[in-house]
């Protein structure tokens, strides 16, 4: 013999084709679909009253576990903060101070080759060369040899490496929806607010006035079983 929950599950399989069935034409039509859908309610909350205890129970047990691992992971990612701020600290330095000699080395060769073409300029003026000629060398700079900056180098640990990320943070909406509104950026770098515009469109019904919006009315079925 079937036990409650088979028969409802057997029950239940057949609705959709006995929905397929139901056209909506006329008044005996309607009240036939009206009341098949309070049947289909009180199913369901047959349904859901069987599988209530079974979801809660494992509710409860996915918390369970959920709170035991998050005992064990929490100091373990207390550990990974602390010693990856510290890589991140020293290794942030090292390309400080890479960055910082690659500058000097840099600003040495810009002025070497200026001094360079000032006493160029004056050998040539002390030749006899025309005033032009002397600021033409002057203000034609010669190719600088790319520099090379000796700085110890970070040995990779394999399985550890540090990355940079960017993110975008917004710190005037009204100039990036203008910049929008001028097609200067794709519209995609901003996003509308539905949370707020359904809740307008829900107090001004077919009133809105929000430029660029529309309120659109959705008719849904209440069912009480």
């Amino acid at each position: 013999m079937k036990n409650e929950i088979t028969v409802i599950q057997d029950t239940a399989l057949g609705w959709a084709e006995k929905a397929t069935q139901i056209v909506v034409k006329d008044q005996e039509s309607y009240d036939v679909a009206a009341n098949t859908l309070k049947a289909i309610a009180r199913m369901e909350k047959q349904i859901k009253e069987h599988h209530s205890p079974i979801k809660k129970a494992a509710k409860e047990a996915h918390n369970m576990a959920v709170k035991a691992e998050k005992k064990f992971l929490e100091p373990l990612d207390e550990a990974k903060r602390i010693i990856q701020n510290s890589i991140v600290a020293w290794t942030t330095e090292q390309e400080r101070i890479r960055a910082n000699a690659e500058r000097k080395a840099k600003e040495e060769a810009r002025k070497k080759e200026e001094e360079e073409r000032i006493a160029i300029a004056e050998k040539a003026e002390s030749e006899g060369k025309s005033e032009i000629e002397v600021e033409e060398i002057l203000d034609t700079p010669t190719q600088i040899t790319p520099v090379v900056v000796d700085t110890p180098k970070i040995k990779k640990v394999e399985g550890v490496s540090t990355r940079k990320t960017w993110s975008a943070k917004v710190v005037d909406i009204q100039l990036l929806c203008r910049a929008v509104a001028d097609n200067k950026i794709p519209s995609e770098a901003v996003f509308a607010n539905m949370t707020f515009l359904n809740s307008m469109a829900r107090i001004s019904k077919d009133s809105l006035e929000i430029p660029g919006v529309i309120a659109v009315e959705n008719t849904g079925i209440s069912i009480r079983s």
